[in-house]
C-alpha cells in the first residue's frame, strides 16, 4: 500500500505522531510518499516553503518497518520525545539528486532523550542523522548514502559544527565507532566551533565546548583527484575542546589533516 501526500499550502508538517499514538507502531509493506518533487527547487531552506514530512512527539514508543519516499524537506523530526526507538526504516530521497532535492535530512532530533535509531537506510541530500538537543542516544547499523553523515548541531554542531550565534550549551560523552565510509567529497571528520548562519566565520567560540569525545575504529576513503578533500578538519576555540581520544582511525586518499 502506498500513501501519497498531495501538494498543499504551506504547513509545518505532513504527518505528526502525538502522545496517544500506538506504543509499538508498524507499517509493514507500506510506503509513505511525500512527493517532494512537487516542492523541490534546488535551494532548500532558501526557496519556497516546504513541510517537514513526519514529526514524532511521543514517549516510550517503537516505530518499525517504516518506508518514506521523496520527503519535501526534513524527513523525520523527533520533538519533545522520550524513550523512542526507530528500527528498520528506509528513507529514499534518491530521486532528489539531480531533481532539486536539498535539506532532505533523514532523522532530525530537535529535542528528545533516550533515543535509539538502528538498522535503517537513508539516501538523501543532507544529514543522515542530525542532533540538536537531548541526551542518551544510540545510532547503529545505519546505511547513509549521499548524506553529510552524523551531525551534532547543538546550540543551533556537525560531527562537525557548533553554532557561535547560539546560546550556551555543551557536547559531552560522545563516541563514534565502527564506522566505514567511502568516496567522501570534502571532509572525513569535520569539527568546527566557528559555525553560524550556514558557514564558518573564521572566529571560533567556546560557547558550546566539546568534551569527552571518542573516535574509535573509523575507516574511510575520500574522492581521489580533488584538492578540496581533507581527512580531518578541526577548528576549536581556546578551552572549547578537551579530553578527546582517537584510536584506529584511518582516512585515506585526501590531503593533510588540518588542526586549527
Amino acid at each position: 500500500m502506498t500513501i501519497n501526500f498531495a501538494l498543499s499550502e504551506p504547513i509545518d508538517e505532513q504527518f505528526r505522531c502525538r502522545p496517544n499514538f500506538s506504543s509499538d507502531s508498524t507499517l509493514n509493506c507500506s510506503l509513505l510518499n511525500g512527493q517532494g518533487e512537487l516542492y523541490w527547487d534546488g535551494i532548500g531552506d532558501s526557496g519556497v516553503p516546504k513541510p517537514f514530512f513526519m514529526v514524532i512527539s511521543v514517549q516510550d514508543s517503537i516505530f518499525r518497518n517504516i518506508n518514506l519516499l521523496n520527503c519535501p524537506h526534513h524527513c523525520t523530526i523527533l520533538e519533545g520525545s522520550d524513550g523512542v526507538t526507530l528500527t528498520n526504516w528506509n528513507i529514499d530521497c534518491s530521486y532528489g539528486e539531480g531533481h532539486g532535492g536539498k535539506n532532505t535530512d533523514g532523522f532530525d532530533i530537535i529535542s528528545a532523550n533516550n533515543v535509539v535509531i538502528k538498522d535503517s537506510s537513508v539516501v538523501n541530500q543532507d544529514d543522515c542523522v542530525a542532533v540538536n538537543q537531548g541526551f542518551n542516544m544510540s545510532f547503529s547499523g545505519l546505511y547513509c548514502n549521499g548524506t553529510h553523515g552524523i551531525s551534532l548541531s547543538v546550540g543551533f554542531s556537525q560531527l562537525s559544527y557548533t553554532h557561535t550565534n547560539g546560546g550556551p550549551g555543551e557536547i559531552t560523552d560522545i563516541t563514534y565507532e565502527n564506522i566505514r565510509f567511502s568516496d567522501v567529497h570534502k571532509y572525513g571528520v569535520n569539527i568546527q566551533e566557528d559555525y553560524a548562519n550556514g558557514r564558518g566565520t573564521g572566529i571560533a567560540k567556546a560557547n558550546i565546548p566539546i568534551r569527552n569525545l571518542v573516535f574509535r575504529d573509523i575507516q574511510g576513503t575520500l574522492t581521489e583527484g580533488s584538492g578540496k578533500t581533507m581527512p580531518v578538519y578541526i577548528f576549536c576555540a581556546d578551552g572549547g575542546c578537551a579530553n578527546w581520544s582517537w584510536s584506529d582511525v584511518s582516512i585515506g586518499e585526501g590531503g593533510p589533516f588540518q588542526l586549527v
